[in-house]
């Protein structure tokens, strides 16, 4: 029996505007056959921001591995407002997969490459290589 395996792809761009902020995401993802289109959109949605607030932010203190922080706020999670508006999800569908209804899952996979995305988008903005996360602009 084939517990689970490596089947899919997913691609981030970042753009940012004119003041290096982060403007929009464009999110493409080898999805199989979608089963729900808004479900499969909120979960890319959501990786998409959980793996902003990696980049940008989020730095859990751990001191003999008990966290830091005394409250969420203290986290470095996203607010809303620090979001951009435009996340635009490019939905790949795939016939390849010997899978239930032929969907995949996109679990993990959309927080992953947001933060390569970011740091590269700001690479190509003030010409500096991030090699840390968070990314400490300069």
């Amino acid at each position: 029996m084939i517990s689970h395996f490596a089947y899919s792809f997913a691609t981030h761009l970042v753009l940012l505007n004119n003041n290096g902020e982060i403007e929009k995401v464009v999110a493409a993802h080898d999805s199989g056959h979608i089963v729900n289109k808004k479900l499969f959109e909120g979960q890319i949605h959501g990786g998409v921001v959980m793996g902003m607030g990696y980049a940008l932010r989020e730095n859990l203190k751990l001191v003999d591995g008990m966290p830091q922080a005394k409250s969420l706020g203290q986290l470095g999670l996203l607010k809303s407002h620090e979001v951009p508006q435009d996340i635009e999800v490019i939905t790949v569908e795939t016939d390849d997969v010997d899978a239930p209804y032929g969907a995949k899952g996109v679990g993990e996979i959309s927080s992953i490459p947001i933060s390569a995305a970011i740091a590269n988008a700001y690479r190509v903005y003030d010409k500096h290589v991030y090699e840390e996360l968070p990314l400490k602009r300069k």
